[in-house]
């Protein structure tokens, strides 16, 4: 995925409303998606209260500016830009509805106009994935998320329907963002929320014999196959231990040119900071 170093908007900016943990429901309208699958229902945008009438205030979604608004601060880095599956130099801004509007009323004017990504009903989005102060490879998965359904709503303004790859990798990210906030609510009424990183540790077995000399690698579900989203464990096994952010992850061993079946792992799926695992080897 390409992500522009473009002048634009400060992270700042991006706003998240304190109502982001709702439900989001999809109002009945007028309003037609010009795309929609289980997950996702994208709307074309004329105007920016007009999101009002598409989605709650309380909806959490994305919104995609296409083909480059005029108005972006020159000469600053801009973590939500992004060039799309059809080249089209975009800005993504998230968060509830009702949060949305008041940037987007700054940055109507592109060339094209900008779509609106419903999520599914059933979705939870915690405004705590989106603290700066979390650590970088959490903000980088939750990144990669968020530019994952931008993908799917540059394909889908453009008037082409999404990939099967697209639409994939699109309801990947939206199950990680939720999973990514159910792992918040563990320590809801804490008095401190731990950092979102769990440490695995990873046993590399054949025959239930631990085994020397493997190395341990896992990607977010939805990235399979993508080299810039596949991590190894800093340490050859057995065993090895890696700080990893939560979510669902794909996990295997490789030595040389041998590699281990795949194991799906989700890491951050109950209370506890650590997770211990074996790996098959051949």
């Amino acid at each position: 995925m390409s992500y522009g170093r473009v002048g634009c908007l400060l992270v700042s900016l991006i706003l998240i409303t304190a109502n982001s943990a709702r439900s989001p429901q999809v109002r009945t309208n007028d309003h037609k998606p010009i795309f929609e699958n289980r997950d996702f229902k994208v709307f074309p945008v004329k105007e920016p209260d007009e999101l009002l009438s598409i989605s709650d205030e309380s909806n959490f979604g994305v919104l995609v500016f296409r083909g480059g608004a005029t108005t972006w601060e020159a000469g600053r880095k801009c973590p939500f830009c992004f060039t799309g599956p059809t080249g089209s130099r975009n800005l993504l801004v998230y968060g509830t509805t009702g949060g949305v509007v008041p940037i987007a009323e700054k940055h109507f004017g592109a060339n094209k106009r900008p779509v609106w990504v419903a999520v599914r009903p059933d979705a939870e989005i915690t405004e705590k994935l989106f603290k700066e102060n979390l650590p970088e490879d959490f903000r980088d998965s939750v990144r990669d998320d968020l530019f994952a359904i931008g993908y799917l709503a540059d394909s889908a303004g453009s008037g082409a329907r999404p990939s099967d790859k697209e639409q994939v990798r699109a309801s990947a990210a939206l199950d990680d963002l939720n999973f990514k906030s159910k792992w918040f609510s563990f320590y809801k009424g804490s008095a401190e929320t731990p950092s979102p990183q769990i440490k695995v540790t990873v046993h590399t077995v054949r025959s239930g014999t631990e085994i020397q000399k493997w190395t341990v690698w896992y990607v977010l579900d939805g990235w399979e196959g993508d080299k810039d989203h596949t991590y190894s464990f800093d340490m050859e096994s057995s065993p090895t231990v890696q700080p990893i952010v939560p979510g669902s992850y794909k996990m295997w061993a490789t030595r040389r040119k041998m590699r281990g079946p795949t194991k799906s792992v989700r890491v951050g799926d109950t209370p506890s900071l650590t997770k211990e695992l074996d790996l098959e080897i051949p």
